[in-house]
């Protein structure tokens, strides 16, 4: 799966890059919030979220997407502008068009950046 070697870090890009050949292949992805405290960068310490999909470069943009999906019951992470009618829509149209032009419901699916 992820090659590399075991006990090596990667880098943000490098981790982005394995997730988008794992979501051609179709793999099955989650993500955990694991820092200290309450909060962090918007997750759910704790909490899994499921990733729906991975987009590059989105619509030419070089803005890189993941769009993800809350457990029920957990408020969607509302981070960078990206959050359900968050100004980022508006500000990067190209964006907008390439992740399916969402709108805003109460489904606990929602968009980050990559660069977040």
């Amino acid at each position: 799966g992820g090659g590399g070697s075991l006990g090596q870090p990667i880098d943000q890009d490098e981790l982005f890059q394995k997730m988008c050949a794992w979501e051609d292949a179709n793999y099955l992805m989650a993500a955990l919030g694991v820092k200290d405290g309450e909060r962090a960068k918007g997750t759910v310490v704790g909490f899994l979220y499921t990733i729906r999909r991975i987009l590059d470069d989105c619509g030419g943009s070089g803005i890189d997407m993941i769009e993800m999906r809350a457990r029920r019951g957990i408020q969607e992470i509302q981070l960078g502008g990206w959050e359900d009618g968050g100004p980022q829509w508006t500000a990067h149209p190209d964006v907008y068009e390439a992740c399916g032009k969402p709108t805003p419901r109460d489904d606990g699916i929602f968009w980050i950046q990559k660069d977040f």
